[in-house]
C-alpha cells in the first residue's frame, strides 16, 4: 500500500501519548497507562519510537538498554496497517538504536499463542529460550522468552541489513 511509503518513525514524545494510549486500549488486553508511557519516555535507559503517517500515530515501539543487553518492551501496529511491512521497519529502528547503544543480547516476551509476532521475531533471529508460566494476567496465558542471543555488531549489522533488504523487495513486489 503506497501510505506506507509515507509513514516516518521518529521518537516518542509527550504529544503522542494520547494516539499511543488509544492504540494501546484497542490492541491489548492490558493496556499501559498514559504515565507508564510518560515515565518511559523520560528514561535515560528507554527508547520509544512511533510510526506516523502526517500527524497519526499508527505503530510504536519501545527499547530498554541495560549495559550491554537490551529488551523489547512493546511493538504495536493498528490493526489496518498490519502486514505491511511496518513491524519490520519498526524493529529495525529498534535493532539500529541496538547497534548505537553497543547491546550485545535483545529479548522480549510475546504470547504463545502470537505466531504471527513469533514469525516476525524469527525474521530478525530471535530465538525461543524458554517460557514465563502465566506471565499474561488478562487471560494467564504462557509467554515465550525469545532472543537474539549473543550478537556482535556485524551480525547485528547483517540482520538490519538483511531485513533492510526483504523490505525492499516486497515493496517492489507491491508496486509491480
Amino acid at each position: 500500500m503506497r501510505d506506507m511509503d509515507e509513514v516516518t518513525i521518529l521518537p516518542m514524545q509527550d504529544g503522542d501519548l494520547d494516539q499511543v494510549t488509544q492504540i494501546e486500549k484497542e490492541i491489548f488486553p492490558t493496556p499501559w497507562t498514559r504515565r507508564q508511557f510518560q515515565f518511559e519516555i523520560r528514561n535515560h535507559y528507554c527508547h520509544y519510537f512511533v510510526a506516523k503517517i502526517g500527524d497519526v500515530v499508527i505503530g510504536y515501539t519501545g527499547l530498554v538498554v541495560v549495559g550491554s543487553e537490551g529488551y523489547i518492551t512493546n511493538l504495536a501496529v493498528k490493526a489496518e496497517h498490519r502486514r505491511k511491512g511496518l513491524g519490520t521497519r519498526m524493529i529495525l529502528t529498534i535493532f539500529r538504536k541496538a547497534l548505537e547503544a553497543g547491546v550485545d543480547i535483545i529479548s522480549l516476551e510475546v504470547r504463545k499463542s502470537n505466531l504471527i509476532a513469533q514469525e516476525l521475531y524469527r525474521q530478525f533471529e530471535f530465538h525461543p529460550g524458554g517460557v514465563r508460566r502465566r506471565y499474561y494476567v488478562d487471560n494467564r496465558e504462557d509467554a515465550l522468552v525469545m532472543s537474539t542471543g549473543y550478537i556482535t555488531a556485524g551480525k547485528l549489522r547483517e540482520i538490519i541489513e538483511k531485513n533492510e533488504k526483504y523490505l525492499m523487495e516486497r515493496n517492489l513486489e507491491r508496486q509491480s
